[in-house]
């Protein structure tokens, strides 16, 4: 049976089941292991006010925020409700008759180059034994012919990072080509590795596009606030066929207060990087567990005794309470990911990977 609220024929998602009976841990959904800023959650509480009129036909003042934080013009940035509604936006409008997308991914990309290009989208996929990583070389040999590659940074749901030098490297090389492909980078995660976003790199290619969840970093996920960075050619035809009102004031005047709370960057990232070393140890010290590395909120996990077997392993970790991210497109079902919380999910997702193993 499909969880509630799913639209068939769809990617699956974190947290598509809702709460879910029993489960005190859903690890499936990558949201900021602190919940929301104090600040947030005061606008919540006084959201009467903000319901009872229209919000900007435009959210400017947050789009002027957003490109403040993320270090880019504004004219430079679009603001939206998700980055998922930005990417099917974008994709409506590159229509990209054929598209690379770099394997395992965010489920979406597919799904969306698919319905809105000309060809079944191609794979790349990327290999366990090299540790996930992008090699530029490679990828530039299959990019040829394509209008479109796309890419995660940090990839989901690896959270393995690009190499930064190796991308620029590759946008230099089919920028001399007589149509280089839009080069999609989705940035959703790197809130919580700042230092590795490739913002910088905007100004001096026109065919990269950026975009940015602000409610995984944030724990927002019910506010619906997103961010697409391109160059001031591509966001202005964006908007130009976007309807007014695209947030309701309640997201907008949320948005606006987490980025206020200069202070929560800071301890999101303090809290995850603690724990993500804590989740490393435990779960890599459980035979027949394999941790990848990663950058982000998340990890994969890799238990060759899932294949063929997850609907047990489901079950296992069900009887612990947790729900994990199975069924990753571009993975055996062997790969799984997890969300990085407190040391209370970690215990109970260790019994239930512990219990289906000796089972």
């Amino acid at each position: 049976m499909e969880p509630d609220g799913h639209w068939e024929g769809r990617p699956l998602h974190g947290g598509d089941g809702g709460e879910g009976e029993g489960v005190r841990f859903d690890l499936s959904e990558n949201t900021g292991p602190l919940g929301p800023p104090a600040d947030v959650l005061r606008v919540l509480e006084c959201a009467r006010g903000l319901v009872a009129r229209y919000p900007s036909p435009y959210p400017g003042r947050l789009a002027r925020a957003l490109a403040g934080a993320y270090g880019v013009p504004s004219e430079c940035v679009v603001v939206g409700p998700g980055s998922a509604d930005l990417i099917y936006r974008l994709f409506a409008f590159l229509a990209p008759k054929k598209t690379l997308v770099v394997s395992p991914n965010f489920g979406e990309y597919p799904y969306v180059a698919e319905r809105f290009g000309k060809e079944p989208p191609l794979a790349f996929p990327l290999l366990a034994e090299q540790g996930f990583a992008l090699d530029f070389q490679r990828l530039l040999g299959a990019a040829s012919g394509v209008e479109c590659v796309v890419l995660t940074h940090p990839n989901n749901p690896t959270g393995v990072l690009v190499d930064v030098e190796g991308l620029e490297r590759f946008l230099e090389a089919v920028a001399a080509s007589a149509l280089p492909p839009w080069v999609v980078v989705d940035e959703a995660f790197v809130d919580f590795c700042p230092e590795a976003s490739v913002t910088g790199l905007l100004g001096r290619f026109s065919n990269l596009v950026i975009l940015r969840s602000f409610t995984k970093f944030y724990a927002v996920p019910g506010l619906r606030v997103g961010a697409l960075l391109g160059s001031a050619r591509v966001v202005r035809e964006l908007k130009a066929v976007m309807a007014p009102w695209p947030m309701n004031a309640i997201a907008i005047e949320a948005a606006l207060a987490a980025l206020e709370d200069f202070d929560y960057p800071f301890r999101v990232r303090m809290f995850t990087e603690w724990m993500r070393g804590l989740y490393q140890g435990v779960l890599g010290a459980i035979e027949g567990v394999f941790v990848t590395p990663g950058s982000a909120n998340y990890l994969l996990l890799d238990i060759p005794a899932v294949q063929g077997r997850l609907d047990a392993l489901e079950a296992a970790l069900r009887a612990e309470g947790v729900r994990a991210r199975t069924r990753l497109w571009g993975l055996d079902e062997r790969f799984f990911r997890v969300a990085i919380k407190g040391p209370d999910a970690l215990g109970a997702l260790a019994a239930g990977l512990e219990g289906f193993l000796k089972a």
